[in-house]
């Protein structure tokens, strides 16, 4: 019986002995697989990503945008701005866009690795309008003017001075969207006051009306004031003088439709 018992005895251990082994040795292959797909999945592949994929811009009107690159521990360097076409809009090494004539263009943020030739990117596509339609005063404002200016101008002279009396009088967007207006409708543009013709030369005679001059070298000047400005009407005042008997006054009453303004009603205000 006891040799019986010896005999089973020393039949099973390998038995057992195998069993362990295939125990730990799958578990191993468990847990090395498990810290294999732990590892893989921590590995982020680098990549640029810009705060907006898609802009549009009126012309004059820039945006910042800004990009940053993923994992923060990788081994590029910093990012570049470019533009596939800067004459439609430009941006700066700050990734600040400008827009500069109607179309489309493309804004690439792009990064190279520091150890080898590998370019990642991103893209903004940028679309500029001709007419703003942000919810920025002075830029409705803008657009109100040059369809009074528009109005105002009849048989196209040859010079046209705008004394603008606005807060808006330096923008100098509204000074480029006058010049290429006047560009197209054949005249040519002043943006000065009456002490700045006279000192060029273009004042070729004076008469004071209503604290404004008049007259000079076959032009005209327009003076554009802002008189009211709520619940979406805008009252602009003009002054308007082409010569020593020929000027006049004018109220125009602008509303404003979808983000943009038109004239609703013109008055006379006087006459010279």
């Amino acid at each position: 019986m006891e040799l019986k018992k010896l005999t089973t005895t020393l039949l099973t251990v390998p038995i057992i002995l195998g069993t362990m082994a295939t125990t730990m040795v799958s578990t191993y292959a468990s847990t090395a697989s498990k810290v294999s797909t732990t590892t893989t999945s921590k590995i982020q592949t680098p990549s640029v990503k810009i705060n907006k994929t898609s802009l549009s811009l009126s012309v004059g009107q820039s945006s910042q945008l800004s990009a940053s690159i993923t994992p923060a521990n990788n081994t590029y360097k910093a990012i570049t701005w470019t533009s596939t076409n800067p004459n439609i809009a430009s941006v700066d090494k700050n990734g600040k866009v400008l827009g500069k004539k109607l179309g489309k263009t493309t804004i690439y943020a792009t990064a190279k690795s520091k150890t080898t030739s590998k370019l990642i990117y991103a893209t903004c596509t940028i679309t500029v309008t001709s007419t703003s339609t942000n919810n920025n005063t002075n830029a409705q404002i803008e657009d109100a003017y040059i369809l009074v200016v528009k109005d105002l101008i009849k048989g196209k002279p040859k010079y046209v001075s705008l004394d603008v009396k606005n807060d808006i009088k330096n923008n100098k967007n509204f000074v480029r969207l006058m010049q290429d207006y006047s560009k197209t409708a054949g005249f040519t543009l002043l943006f000065d006051n009456y002490e700045g013709l006279k000192s060029k030369g273009y004042i070729t005679k004076e008469t004071k009306e209503s604290s404004f001059y008049g007259n000079y070298n076959g032009g005209i000047i327009i003076s554009l004031t802002v008189k009211s400005n709520a619940n979406n009407k805008l009252v602009i005042d003009t002054g308007y003088f082409c010569g020593s008997l020929c000027a006049e006054g004018k109220t125009y009453t602008l509303e404003k439709v979808n983000g943009l303004y038109k004239i609703i009603n013109s008055e006379m205000t006087w006459i010279s």
